[in-house]
């Protein structure tokens, strides 16, 4: 018998009750409670709890140790029905059912892709995942970039009809596409040398709808899985009814454009697993957010690609207001939600585009791609007429989680701005947080913020927090802060980074080196709320290493006890001030009227103290700088 919170609990998981889960939880272990076989996680699966997932799986699957309580009967008979031949790994009552094996059991393997690297951490749990898979799927699981992967489900009975159907619809054109176009799709697509032709919204769905048949049948192994596509001219989209849910060919547009007539509700995808090339693609968005998403797909898979892509983008992104409960941060792609492939040579150019969030949700705006586990190569954000509200900012990408971003530029007319008065506004010029390697990437044009509401703001030519390496990136943009009145706290401001972190275990090679900034930063403060700036040409805050840098801009900002202005860092943690020669070499400013290369240093409480002049951080005059055997110099 349950107690009283436990019931609660429970009936929360059932009715997806975020308020009530979220009390229940919030200082307390319950989140670890298993009912019998069945972790809180697994339920939230079982019962299709979409909320309590969206708001809670991420801290659920980092539980290893389990609280376990009486089984209540009513849950056994629900799974019983779910699982199927499965049943026989649970018949033990001390079994437990792991959230990874509920997503395969419930037959969600893309979902299990995703979750794995958080989970999977005992051999049971591993060779459960081997029998359900052997079971449910057919063949045991693969691995992909490090993860296990699910092999694709095989086709049910009813879909292996429509299947069959299809193919003897197919056989009465037979001979006639011998002779040319059958709805616009000529040839059988199972090669590059004969690729399905494109020439119509209706043939463009018949063909994805073939390649996704084709991919299933061969399980996603292989040749026999592949199929090609040609764009013969540009095609027009006038619905998503009856496209396919993941993008399983590939597609060369030769140019060509695939406009979406009706504005976008949703991705077009949910996974790329083929790739696409030459294609431009035009989209009008009118999209309500709740999770990671893009315009064309929300993930871009290990095996997927974009190349040589255009996407033209205009309308409206706006977030779900229900997330009172959520400290995650969720990525948006105006193209792609996440990325785990190769995207290369792709440009996005907005037209007249507002992103809306709402102040209890994390959400941040990638200018191509939301969060990068992949490679992001020669691509290009040309961001104009674009007003983004109470939501984050990374010119090319949201978060550089891992892989790399390189030779990569944004030219910005972009406006920030809040209406909410504990908002923290954050933007950087490629993206607004990098934990991998940003390497030769360039910012041109005007980003600006307008904080009138915001408890603060940090901005980043490059990034707002680095906690790996930038290399040979530069920053000619002008960056400007307009705090009229307000409750804007303190701002931080980085001709490079706002905040340059200082190294840990899990990220060792934090630094910036070989880069310049040479925009004009100008900050505009009134009214009666006391403000804090952190100016500084490469970095407002740095704890780790400034190499082979120089800043050739300009400074404008109101000289108070509480503007802290520096040539290259407004401020050095107090390591660094002790062993400058360590941390600190070839780093110059040009501009008058600074403190000094740097304003003050920080103590393990960021308290600030003051500071003498340091070693590695120099003024020189424009001529001098152009004499030093240095960055682009």
């Amino acid at each position: 018998m349950l107690d009283n919170e436990l019931n609660q609990l429970f009936d929360a998981v059932k009715k997806d009750d975020c308020e009530t889960f979220f009390n229940l939880t919030k200082n307390t272990r319950l989140g670890s409670t298993c009912f019998g076989r069945f972790p809180v996680l697994s339920l939230m699966y079982l019962y299709g709890s979409d909320k309590l997932v969206k708001n809670f799986e991420k801290k659920l699957l980092e539980v290893g140790v389990y609280t376990v309580v009486d089984e209540p009967e009513e849950i056994y008979p629900v799974f019983k029905e779910k699982a199927k031949k499965c049943l026989r790994l649970y018949v033990d009552k001390d079994a437990v059912v792991s959230p990874l094996e509920m997503l395969l059991i419930l037959g969600r393997g893309a979902h299990f892709w995703h979750a794995y690297p958080s989970a999977a951490k005992n051999a049971t749990v591993k060779n459960n995942i081997n029998a359900i898979c052997n079971m449910v799927y057919g063949s045991p699981p693969t691995k992909k970039s490090g993860r296990l992967a699910a092999p694709v489900l095989p086709l049910k009975k009813k879909n292996k009809i429509l299947v069959l159907a299809a193919y003897v619809v197919a056989g009465v054109f037979a001979l006639l596409a011998v002779f040319g176009f059958v709805f616009g799709v000529s040839t059988n697509g199972k090669t590059e040398k004969s690729p399905f032709i494109v020439a119509g919204g209706e043939s463009f769905t018949q063909a994805l709808n073939k390649a996704q048949e084709r991919y299933y049948d061969a399980r996603g192994e292989g040749s026999a899985a592949k199929t090609y596509l040609e764009l013969s001219r540009d095609v027009t989209v006038d619905s998503l009814n009856g496209f396919t849910e993941n993008l399983f060919a590939d597609i060369d547009g030769k140019g060509h454009r695939i406009t979406f007539s009706q504005p976008l509700t949703k991705s077009v995808f949910n996974y790329i697993v083929g790739s696409v090339t030459d294609v431009t693609f035009v989209f009008t968005l009118d999209m309500t957010v709740k999770d990671f998403t893009g315009a064309l797909a929300n993930v871009v898979t290990a095996d997927g690609s974009l190349t040589n892509c255009v996407f033209l983008v205009g309308g409206s992104i706006t977030v779900q207001s229900d997330y009172e409960y959520s400290a995650d941060y969720f990525p948006i792609g105006l193209a792609i939600g996440a990325n785990g492939g190769k995207i290369t040579g792709c440009t996005v150019t907005t037209d007249d585009l507002t992103v809306t969030g709402y102040e209890h949700a994390n959400f941040v705006l990638g200018g191509l791609v939301g969060v990068n586990e992949g490679e992001i190569t020669d691509c290009k954000s040309s961001l104009s007429g674009v007003t983004v509200d109470t939501v984050d900012f990374g010119g090319v990408v949201a978060f550089n989680q891992k892989g790399k971003v390189e030779k990569c530029e944004s030219e910005l007319d972009l406006s920030l701005t809040t209406r909410a008065g504990n908002w923290l506004i954050n933007a950087g010029g490629i993206c607004y947080s990098n934990l991998s390697a940003l390497t030769d990437c360039r910012v041109t044009g005007e980003l600006t913020v307008n904080s009138a509401q915001a408890s603060g703001v940090l901005l980043g030519g490059i990034t707002v927090y680095n906690q790996n390496v930038i290399n040979k990136c530069s920053n000619s943009a002008n960056m400007t802060v307009n705090a009229d009145g307000g409750s804007t706290a303190e701002i931080y401001l980085g001709g490079i980074a706002a905040v340059n972190s200082k190294k840990s275990e899990d990220y060792p090679t934090v630094r910036i080196e070989n880069c310049f900034a040479d925009g004009k930063i100008e900050v505009n403060v009134s009214g009666d709320g006391k403000k804090k700036l952190f100016i500084g040409g490469i970095c407002a805050q740095s704890g780790a290493e400034l190499k082979n840098n120089f800043f050739n801009g300009s400074i404008t900002a109101e000289k108070t006890d509480t503007a802290y202005i520096g040539g290259i860092t407004a401020g050095i943690s107090e390591e660094i001030a002790s062993e400058p020669t360590e941390f600190l070499s070839e780093n110059y400013y040009t501009g008058n009227g600074y403190t000094d290369g740097v304003a003050f240093k920080f103590d393990e409480e960021g308290l600030i103290t003051s500071l003498d002049r340091v070693e590695g951080i120099e003024y020189c005059t424009e001529e001098e700088l152009k004499a030093k055997e240095i960055y682009r110099q």
